[in-house]
């Protein structure tokens, strides 16, 4: 049995791994925190989208994945960050132009 925080564990490395991919590997904790949440809405449209093609025999296309990502990961920082003042047009460009 795996426990929850193990899970966590492996989701924040991954987010690390993405920080380095990125150049963003000594930034502060706020670029730490927004991409550890583009990680978390990663893999919940991944599973999300699991799920309708076992439940649904749906067919999801990596487009349509990366359009969910991209807008809620949008919505999600826009909300509940102090980055209020995102602007969508800028975030589709490049989703970390504020860091």
């Amino acid at each position: 049995m795996v426990s929850s925080g193990s899970v966590l564990q492996n989701y924040d490395d991954y987010g690390f791994r993405l920080q380095r991919l990125v150049g963003c590997s000594q930034t502060g904790k706020w670029a730490q925190k927004v991409i550890r949440g583009i990680v978390y809405i990663s893999c919940w449209v991944i599973w999300k989208l699991r799920n309708a093609k076992v439940f649904q025999d749906s067919t999801p296309k990596v487009v349509e994945a990366l359009a969910l990502i991209k807008s809620w990961s949008f919505l999600w920082l826009k909300s509940r960050s102090k980055f209020s003042s995102l602007e969508w047009k800028e975030w589709t460009r490049n989703p970390l132009y504020m860091l």
